[in-house]
This record gives C-alpha cells, structure tokens and sequence, in this order.
C-alpha cells in the first residue's frame, strides 16, 4: 500500500490539485491584462477547477473543515500562499492607479466569493455560478473595494 493510508493519500491528492491551482493563479497572476479582466479570470479558473473534478474539491473542503492539527496547518498554509497571491493582484492594482483600497481585505473577499461559488457548484443543486457570474462579481467588488476595505476587522 504506496500511501500508507487514506489520510496519507487524500493528503497526496490534495497536494497534486493544490499545486496545480497554485500554479494556474500564479500564471493569471502575471498575465498583466489590468486588474479587472485578472480578478474575473481567477474567479472563473476556480469555478472551473470545481466543476472538472468536485470530488477532489470536497476533500479539499473537507479538510478545511477538519478539526485535526495536522490538516489544520496543511489546508491554511497553502490557503495563505494562495491569499498572499491574490492580494499581489490587488497590490499591483493599486499601484497602478487602477483601484483603491486594502488589498488583504479585498483578497480575503474575492476569496470568500471563490469558496461560495464553489460551494454551490459542488454541494448545492441550484443554478450553477457562469462566468458571467464572475464578471458581476468582480464589477461589484470594484465598485465597493473602498467600503470593503473600511469593513472593521472582528476580533474573535
């Protein structure tokens, strides 16, 4: 038995799609197409990913979910790798004039929209998110990057 265990392979093909997805956004990263047309792509990239294989989603949500040490440290140290991405994108938007704001808050709420979306499209049985959906989305936290960035951190 190559993995040793279940955990042990689940953890393995996490790593795979983990890696991968990291590398997929990284590339989208740094395409340099403006900030717009970058946010929509990362969003779309992730609900494609969702919907091509959702049983491995669901490990991945499974493990976020999951109450052990070890998962813990694993699922957040690559969730943090990905979040730090993403606020790049923001920070670059910022720099160049094209929005204001926090990029760590505004990073934080694309990836909420990302784990919602997913949600929905792995679990839910409602209408599935398009990438129209993720255009709206991304004119929408333009629009409001300001006021998502004035949000006051909770202290929990």
């Amino acid at each position: 038995y190559h993995f040793g265990s279940k955990d042990n392979l689940y953890r393995e093909l996490v790593i795979d799609y983990m890696d991968e997805y990291r590398k997929s956004i990284l590339h989208i990263s740094q395409m340099n197409r403006g900030i717009r047309n970058t946010l929509i792509r990362i969003i779309y990239n992730d609900i494609l990913k969702s919907k091509q294989d959702p049983y491995r989603m669901r490990m991945i949500l499974r493990m976020i979910v999951d109450p052990s040490k070890e998962h813990y440290h694993f699922i957040t140290t690559r969730l943090k790798e990905l979040h730090a991405i993403i606020e790049s994108v923001f920070q670059k938007g910022i720099q160049s004039g094209e929005l204001q704001g926090n990029p760590r808050r505004l990073a934080t709420a694309l990836m909420g929209f990302s784990a919602i979306a997913i949600l929905q499209n792995v679990f839910l049985k409602g209408k599935p998110f398009t990438h129209q959906d993720s255009v709206e989305f991304v004119d929408l936290l333009l629009k409001n990057a300001m006021a998502i960035s004035l949000i006051p951190r909770s202290h929990g």
